[in-house]
Protein backbone atom coordinates (compact mmCIF):
# COMPACT_ATOMS: atom_id res chain seq x y z
CA UNK A 1 0.00 0.00 0.00
CA UNK A 2 1.45 3.38 -1.00
CA UNK A 3 1.62 6.33 1.37
CA UNK A 4 -1.12 8.09 -0.62
CA UNK A 5 -3.43 5.06 -0.34
CA UNK A 6 -2.72 4.82 3.38
CA UNK A 7 -3.49 8.52 3.89
CA UNK A 8 -6.72 8.34 1.91
CA UNK A 9 -7.78 5.28 3.90
CA UNK A 10 -7.12 7.10 7.18
CA UNK A 11 -9.13 10.19 6.31
CA UNK A 12 -12.17 8.04 5.54
CA UNK A 13 -12.09 6.55 9.03
CA UNK A 14 -13.91 8.16 11.93
CA UNK A 15 -12.67 8.66 15.45
CA UNK A 16 -9.25 10.20 14.88
CA UNK A 17 -8.25 13.50 16.46
CA UNK A 18 -9.10 16.49 14.18
CA UNK A 19 -5.44 17.55 14.09
CA UNK A 20 -4.55 14.22 12.46
CA UNK A 21 -7.09 14.76 9.69
CA UNK A 22 -5.62 18.22 9.03
CA UNK A 23 -2.08 16.82 8.96
CA UNK A 24 -3.11 13.97 6.63
CA UNK A 25 -4.91 16.33 4.26
CA UNK A 26 -1.85 18.59 4.18
CA UNK A 27 0.38 15.63 3.34
CA UNK A 28 -2.01 14.53 0.58
CA UNK A 29 -1.87 18.05 -0.83
CA UNK A 30 1.93 17.92 -0.83
CA UNK A 31 1.95 14.56 -2.57
CA UNK A 32 -0.56 15.76 -5.16
CA UNK A 33 1.54 18.86 -5.80
CA UNK A 34 4.42 16.57 -6.69
CA UNK A 35 6.42 16.88 -3.50
CA UNK A 36 8.47 13.71 -3.31
CA UNK A 37 9.51 14.33 0.31
CA UNK A 38 6.41 15.25 2.34
CA UNK A 39 8.41 14.45 5.48
CA UNK A 40 10.42 17.61 4.67
CA UNK A 41 7.68 20.06 3.65
CA UNK A 42 10.07 23.02 3.75
CA UNK A 43 11.49 21.69 0.47
CA UNK A 44 8.09 21.74 -1.20
CA UNK A 45 6.03 24.69 -2.29
CA UNK A 46 2.65 24.79 -0.51
CA UNK A 47 -0.42 24.36 -2.69
CA UNK A 48 -2.87 27.17 -3.37
CA UNK A 49 -5.32 25.49 -1.00
CA UNK A 50 -2.71 25.32 1.77
CA UNK A 51 -1.74 28.97 1.31
CA UNK A 52 -5.42 30.02 1.43
CA UNK A 53 -5.98 27.96 4.59
CA UNK A 54 -2.92 29.46 6.30
CA UNK A 55 -4.03 33.01 5.37
CA UNK A 56 -7.41 32.36 7.00
CA UNK A 57 -5.85 30.84 10.13
CA UNK A 58 -3.44 33.77 10.53
CA UNK A 59 -6.30 36.25 10.07
CA UNK A 60 -8.29 34.37 12.73
CA UNK A 61 -5.38 34.67 15.18
CA UNK A 62 -3.77 31.25 14.74
CA UNK A 63 -0.43 32.03 13.03
CA UNK A 64 1.11 28.63 13.79
CA UNK A 65 -1.49 26.98 11.56
CA UNK A 66 -3.07 24.80 14.23
CA UNK A 67 -6.51 25.24 15.70
CA UNK A 68 -7.59 24.62 19.29
CA UNK A 69 -10.02 21.79 20.04
CA UNK A 70 -13.55 22.64 19.02
CA UNK A 71 -12.61 24.71 15.96
CA UNK A 72 -12.08 23.51 12.40
CA UNK A 73 -11.23 25.01 9.03
CA UNK A 74 -14.14 24.48 6.65
CA UNK A 75 -15.86 26.39 3.83
CA UNK A 76 -12.91 28.78 3.76
CA UNK A 77 -13.25 29.91 7.39
CA UNK A 78 -12.52 28.94 10.97
CA UNK A 79 -15.68 27.68 12.66
CA UNK A 80 -17.14 25.09 14.99
CA UNK A 81 -18.17 21.66 13.72
CA UNK A 82 -21.81 22.57 14.34
CA UNK A 83 -21.50 25.70 12.20
CA UNK A 84 -19.81 23.66 9.46
CA UNK A 85 -22.64 21.13 9.49
CA UNK A 86 -25.33 23.82 9.28
CA UNK A 87 -23.57 25.60 6.41
CA UNK A 88 -23.11 22.29 4.58
CA UNK A 89 -26.81 21.53 4.99
CA UNK A 90 -27.79 24.99 3.75
CA UNK A 91 -25.56 24.58 0.71
CA UNK A 92 -27.11 21.17 -0.07
CA UNK A 93 -30.60 22.67 0.23
CA UNK A 94 -29.72 25.02 -2.64
CA UNK A 95 -29.53 22.08 -5.02
CA UNK A 96 -28.43 23.11 -8.51
CA UNK A 97 -28.30 26.79 -7.47
CA UNK A 98 -25.37 26.09 -5.14
CA UNK A 99 -22.14 27.63 -6.42
CA UNK A 100 -19.38 25.21 -7.37
CA UNK A 101 -17.29 24.22 -4.34
CA UNK A 102 -14.03 26.13 -4.21
CA UNK A 103 -15.19 29.12 -6.23
CA UNK A 104 -15.14 32.68 -4.93
CA UNK A 105 -18.95 32.77 -4.85
CA UNK A 106 -19.05 29.54 -2.82
CA UNK A 107 -16.78 31.01 -0.15
CA UNK A 108 -18.70 34.30 -0.16
CA UNK A 109 -21.98 32.46 0.37
CA UNK A 110 -20.49 30.33 3.15
CA UNK A 111 -19.19 33.51 4.82
CA UNK A 112 -22.68 35.04 4.57
CA UNK A 113 -24.22 31.97 6.23
CA UNK A 114 -21.58 32.05 8.98
CA UNK A 115 -22.11 35.77 9.57
CA UNK A 116 -25.89 35.24 9.79
CA UNK A 117 -25.49 32.37 12.25
CA UNK A 118 -23.16 34.33 14.48
CA UNK A 119 -25.55 37.29 14.48
CA UNK A 120 -28.34 34.97 15.55
CA UNK A 121 -30.33 35.23 12.34
CA UNK A 122 -30.46 31.46 11.91
CA UNK A 123 -32.05 29.66 14.89
CA UNK A 124 -30.64 26.18 13.93
CA UNK A 125 -27.37 26.96 15.73
CA UNK A 126 -29.09 26.99 19.12
CA UNK A 127 -30.99 23.74 18.80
Amino acid sequence: MSRMEWLRDRITQMGHHPDLYERWHAEIDLLEEGCSRPSKPERCRPSKRQRRRLRVLVAAGFPDGSLPPGLIYAHGAVMTEQEEEIIGDRMKEMGPLKPTTGTVRYYELAAEHLRDMRRGAIPDLVG
